[in-house]
């Protein structure tokens, strides 16, 4: 079997979540390449496997691959579901001074997502304010799903009705809900 063969069958049971499966097939495969590498590490960060993640990423870096922008956009999303918050900055940090990759706005959007589920709100609403990109819905979204979460009402309530006003030409349900929760939290 080809490395091809081999790696359509690992995106096969990485997207069903089977990711033990998935683990059997990668440890078995004869030689690896920098997707097969991501697929792996995706897997065990979109199901909260955020030690296996790390294991994946540093073996990588073993087998003199570099990570790449995917690469960061998985340890950040394994980051921010388990909570690990100094990790997360870690790894953010890590893209530019060691990898020399400039963060994408997937990046500075797993990073807020990070500090918001961390209870970090002010460093989140600060991150969303100084990124080098103009704030769209995903970054508001994430920093008021985590004053929701927080039940954090006052940072929350200013940013809902800017985020409303710039929902204009897509569908602003989910923006109306995250509204509707943060003033229902008010006392």
């Amino acid at each position: 079997m080809d490395l091809f063969c081999w790696a359509s069958l690992l995106s096969a049971y990485t997207s069903i979540c089977r990711v033990e499966e998935a683990k059997l097939v990668f440890d078995s495969m004869p030689e690896y390449d920098l997707v097969c590498w991501n697929s792996m590490l995706a897997a065990y960060a979109q199901n909260g496997h955020l030690e296996n993640s790390r294991q994946i990423f540093l073996a990588a870096e073993e087998h003199n691959v570099s990570p790449n922008e995917v690469c960061f956009v998985a340890i950040l999303v394994a980051c921010s579901q388990s909570g690990a918050v100094e990790d997360a900055r870690s790894h953010f940090l890590s893209m530019r001074i060691d990898y020399g990759l400039d963060p994408t706005r997937k990046h500075f959007s797993c990073l807020i997502d990070a500090l918001g589920r961390s209870g970090f709100l002010t460093a989140a609403e600060e991150l969303v304010t100084t990124m080098p990109f103009a704030p769209c819905n995903l970054e508001w979204k994430c920093f008021l799903s985590a004053c929701n979460s927080h039940r954090s009402v006052d940072p929350g309530a200013g940013i809902a009705s800017a985020m409303l006003a710039r929902s204009a030409g897509e569908d602003p349900a989910a923006s109306y809900i995250l509204v509707a929760n943060t003033i229902a939290q008010e006392p």
